[in-house]
């Protein structure tokens, strides 16, 4: 059975029960659709609605952006490897070069608003931290500037709340968002920014067909199965796959695990203030994942949590949505690769072409789904920043 992202939060002298959604940090058409009416129906039901940042509010949008930067007035091109860095600028290049053919065409004004776009997108990137360079390289795709301009999903139901009338709000700060990313070690960036520099180079020279690299990640998102959505992918060689668990572990600890007390003391406190009130609080579904999830610390301190069926729903559309999730995977397995893996297991992919026989398939890149995770959160407020501009 098909069971949503969404629990149910009572006891404690609650009058109403509460609900957590975990949500996925990218356009809202992409899921929208395989949303169960019970999740939306909860949060039109709810007096409150809660997010990490209140992304309505103009301040965390500029604080995001200022975090961005290096201090002490430091260039990227001081801390990154010439080669690297040379990369990076011929990848730009190409990228402006591109834009315009990527925008719509039915736009009259392809090539304004692309000029626009672009400069939007790398504006003072040679000024700041080189994990926003990686999250804005990944930003400059043709798939994500097709779908520029459309609320991520957080976002679409912040809009939506304070259409309601709702009360809108945030559990957390820009720092608490800030300081986990720009700690990064700098030899794990440059690690990952090197592997999606690879990447795209690939693409370009026509050698690896382009991917949408969280695609895997929203089908088992929209198949609403923790097990597969957190299933990680092998990395092809020792080095790689050590440098990236360790990358997983800092970003499972420090942009998740770490936050998790703070978030939960601040549900704890909105629903001590309020009992009587609905709320429903949309974090990324990472948080509810895990030891030491938010849904461990409320069970910890007395609330009674139980994940919501959904039972709204007949079977029929149930399973619709479910089998539709699963057969565009078997599609893209069929088209891209020549195995078949077990559903858990499939994750992105790229084509490598070798000596002019048939595509055969690796995996894209050491990014495990906890740092693919993070990174939607990150390009979420990224799409806000420029929207803003």
């Amino acid at each position: 059975m098909y069971t949503p992202f969404l629990w149910k939060v009572t006891g404690n002298g609650l009058n109403k029960p509460a609900y957590l959604f975990g949500t996925l940090h990218v356009a809202y058409t992409r899921v929208w659709d395989y949303i169960p009416p019970i999740v939306k129906h909860k949060f039109r039901e709810s007096d409150n609605v809660f997010f990490e940042l209140d992304l309505l509010e103009p301040s965390v949008s500029n604080g995001m952006d200022d975090c961005k930067y290096l201090p002490h007035g430091q260039q990227l091109s001081s801390i990154l490897p010439r080669d690297l860095y040379l990369r990076l600028v011929d990848h730009l290049k190409h990228v402006r070069f591109m834009m315009p053919k990527w925008i719509l065409p039915k736009n009259r004004h392809s090539r304004d608003e692309a000029s626009s776009l672009f400069r939007a997108k790398t504006s003072q990137w040679k000024r700041k931290h080189a994990i926003w360079t990686l999250l804005m390289i990944d930003s400059l795709t043709e798939s994500q500037i097709r779908s520029h301009g459309t609320p991520t999903l957080d976002y679409y139901l912040a809009q939506e709340a304070q259409r309601m009338g709702k009360k809108t709000g945030a559990v957390e700060n820009v720092e608490d968002q800030c300081e986990p990313l720009n700690n990064l070690n700098l030899s794990h960036v440059i690690f990952a920014l090197n592997m999606s520099l690879f990447n795209h180079e690939n693409i370009r020279r026509g050698l690896v067909l382009e991917t949408q690299r969280y695609e895997a990640l929203l089908e088992k998102y929209k198949c609403g199965n923790i097990d597969m959505l957190m299933s990680q992918e092998q990395m092809p060689s020792k080095d790689d796959a050590l440098m990236s668990g360790q990358i997983e572990e800092y970003f499972r600890e420090k942009f998740i695990k770490n936050r998790n007390p703070k978030m939960v003391k601040r549900i704890m406190s909105l629903l001590k203030e309020h009992p009587s009130e609905a709320y429903f609080f949309a974090f990324g579904v990472a948080h509810f994942i895990g030891n030491g999830s938010i849904i461990d610390l409320l069970k910890a301190h007395g609330y009674q949590i139980e994940r919501v069926n959904n039972s709204r729903i007949s079977s029929i559309h149930e399973n619709r949505h479910q089998i539709r999730s699963r057969v565009n995977l078997l599609r893209r397995d069929e088209t891209l690769i020549t195995r078949m893996e077990p559903i858990s297991r499939l994750d992105s992919y790229k084509i490598i072409v070798r000596n002019e026989e048939e595509p055969t398939v690796e995996q894209t890149n050491p990014l495990i789904n906890w740092l693919m995770l993070a990174c939607l959160f990150i390009m979420c407020i990224f799409v806000i920043l420029q929207a803003r501009r």
